[in-house]
């Protein structure tokens, strides 16, 4: 069936990395793109707002109304694809078998209700496959060991990690706060930055350092086991300074940013926060509270819609 949809037009040779951040955001329409001449036309929910996340990574587009193919309606499951496990949320078997059988790379399912902890790990139930949590993901050409159950990865900010790293200077310094298995700091090190990775989870830490072994980057990337309540301020007390901090605890981040701010003067810091409508005006009054003493300046970044009500923020805070 025919039906006309908004679209932005992207260089064919952006055009795998534009799909791949669209759908990131979940900002595709449920139709095919079509190749118009150089470009792609990729059909979209809302045409600003892609065009929002497309200028984000550097991906400049232009808009349009066209008429497109809608797509048979399939059931919707909502999983994340982690290498060779998806994880699904609040599905049984019947959902699990699908996913097999739409991906055959996949070979094992768990469902989980969320993220919760200080270790952000998942609560998850084996669906489908062998009970084997530990996988290979591939990305943006990094080979990352991630573990799903014992250590913090989630494949919904890969192209947030290409953002961040595309606003990096050559030769900064950085601070990971909540490294999980490091798909940040192998980012900002690959820039030629070099990176202290922080986590309270002991499993996470082991799977940062290897991965930035794997990736030949673990010259660039210092880890620490610890909370960051006590290793920044013990880095602070060492004299370190950094240029950038990466804050990736959505559900927690606000309560560091006072022990942040005692390892950068002039910087950015980049805080992350599932924000729900209701609590957006607290969430900038504690920060204006925090931030008083400092110049500093805020843009909100939304990275991607988590629920009807509740957005997943990033708040890049400007030092000077």
């Amino acid at each position: 069936m025919l039906e006309e949809l908004p679209f932005v037009s992207v260089p064919l040779k952006a055009a795998e990395r534009a799909r791949k951040a669209l759908s990131d955001a979940g900002a595709l329409a449920p139709a095919p793109a079509r190749r118009a001449a150089e470009r792609l036309l990729v059909p979209v929910l809302d045409a600003d707002n892609a065009v929002d996340i497309l200028s984000n990574i550097g991906v400049f587009a232009n808009t349009g109304i066209g008429r497109f193919v809608i797509r048979e309606a399939e059931k919707r499951i909502p999983y994340d694809l982690i290498g060779e496990i998806a994880i699904v949320r609040d599905c049984g078997e019947e959902e699990a078998n699908e996913v097999l059988k739409r991906h055959k790379k996949v070979r094992t399912v768990y469902c989980t209700s969320g993220i919760d902890g200080p270790f952000r790990t998942p609560e998850l139930t084996l669906l489908a496959g062998p009970d084997v949590p530990v996988t290979l993901v591939r990305e943006s050409g990094f080979d990352m060991e991630v573990d799903v159950k014992n250590a913090y990865y989630s494949p919904r900010l890969a192209t947030e990690r290409e953002r961040v790293t595309a606003l990096m200077a050559d030769c900064e310094s950085a601070l990971d706060m909540f490294c999980g298995v490091g798909p940040f700091s192998l980012h900002m090190a690959r820039n030629g930055c070099d990176v202290f990775a922080v986590d309270i989870n002991e499993v996470a830490v082991l799977l940062a350092r290897r991965n930035a072994k794997n990736n030949d980057l673990d010259e660039r990337i210092t880890t620490i086991v610890g909370d960051s309540h006590n290793a920044v301020p013990a880095l602070a007390r060492r004299g370190m300074k950094v240029d950038r901090i990466v804050m990736n605890h959505p559900t927690g981040a606000l309560e560091f940013l006072d022990d942040a701010l005692g390892v950068i003067d002039q910087g950015t810091i980049h805080l992350y926060l599932m924000v729900a409508q209701e609590s957006a005006q607290i969430i900038d009054e504690a920060m204006n509270t925090i931030l008083f003493e400092r110049n500093f300046q805020i843009s909100k970044h939304k990275v991607r819609s988590v629920s009807p009500a509740v957005d997943q923020m990033c708040y890049d805070i400007v030092l000077s």
